[in-house]
């Protein structure tokens, strides 16, 4: 059976300006998320988990047209910013990673029923 990925975000680190009171009021700039990605075989599930620099400045002027702010991204979008900083590589040596965690989930010592 093939095996299924998937790709979910814990914590984005974000970097401030400070408001007129001195106290941090928005997300300005995404520096980096820590994820995770998970992979099931339909018979067993494993997971990895990482973190990548983004550096993604949100202020209006420097987004693309349909996203304004912090608050509009989705998990969706903030996966598809990891994926791209990753590249094509990256990501299938998380897949084959996953893949050998699955293989050797699979084979395991097993004590003897009549022992």
């Amino acid at each position: 059976m093939a095996t299924t990925y998937t790709w979910h975000v814990n914590t984005i680190e974000c970097v401030s300006a400070p408001g007129e009171s001195g106290i941090p009021d928005d997300c300005d700039i995404i520096s980096s998320v820590m994820w995770t990605l998970s992979g099931d075989d339909g018979n067993n599930t494993t997971m990895i988990a990482g973190r990548t620099q983004l550096d993604i400045d949100l202020d209006p002027g420097h987004l693309e047209s349909n996203n304004e702010s912090y608050l509009a991204l989705s998990e969706a979008n903030v996966i598809s910013m990891i994926q791209t900083t990753l590249g094509a590589n990256n990501i299938d040596g998380l897949h084959s990673q996953i893949d050998a965690n699955l293989r050797s989930a699979n084979s395991f010592m097993q004590q003897l029923p009549w022992v």
